[in-house]
């Protein structure tokens, strides 16, 4: 199966600054939906959860995968403001040509985060001279269809709960509920 593109999207507080846009996909800057891409990536809660959602306000199919996790600096602490408060970013990937519920693959969570963690990193360099927002690369993407009961669990690696499409639940599904995994177009598929 095809996948879609995915560009990553990166929204964060400064120590100094207030929060900005850091990265942001070429076709949300170009529909100048900047405003609405920060709300979405920003709406999930603080613990590190991915959470997968329709985006309705860019034309076509599009989906965001995304999640808001304690920005830490090049030495792995914590970053605090200047009041000592500790600083969160909000991280996440917009996907065209996807209306499935999906996850990320290793390697494109390892891609995602190498992005945003290199743009992060500049910002704090000099908060004030960021170009906000940059324009994010895309990242070529390869879909593999699976159910919910049979996608492959992967060691150590959180899977994004599209809670959008269905609630996850000790009860059995009715039917299953197709997952697309989301991977690096030319690394081995699952």
């Amino acid at each position: 199966m095809t996948g879609g593109t995915g560009w990553p999207v990166l929204v964060a507080r400064g120590v100094h600054t207030g929060i900005s846009p850091l990265l942001m996909p070429h076709p949300v800057i170009e529909a100048e939906q900047i405003g609405r891409a920060m709300e979405a990536v920003q709406g999930g809660t603080p613990d590190g959860t991915t959470r997968v959602a329709r985006i309705s306000w860019l034309p076509g199919d599009w989906t965001l995968l995304s999640r808001t996790s304690p920005a830490l600096d090049r030495h792995g602490r914590q970053v605090r403001d200047r009041g000592s408060r500790p600083v969160l970013v909000s991280e996440g990937l917009l996907v065209s040509g996807v209306t499935n519920p999906c996850t990320l693959a290793p390697d494109a969570q390892a891609a995602l985060a190498d992005t945003t963690r290199r743009a992060y990193l500049q910002f704090l360099s000099d908060e004030r001279r960021y170009p906000a927002p940059a324009p994010s690369e895309p990242l070529p993407l390869h879909a593999t269809r699976f159910d919910h009961e049979t996608a492959p669990a992967e060691p150590d690696t959180p899977w994004f709960l599209p809670s959008r499409w269905f609630r996850p639940s000790a009860q059995p599904y009715p039917e299953p509920t197709t997952i697309l995994l989301l991977t690096l177009q030319g690394t081995p598929k699952p």
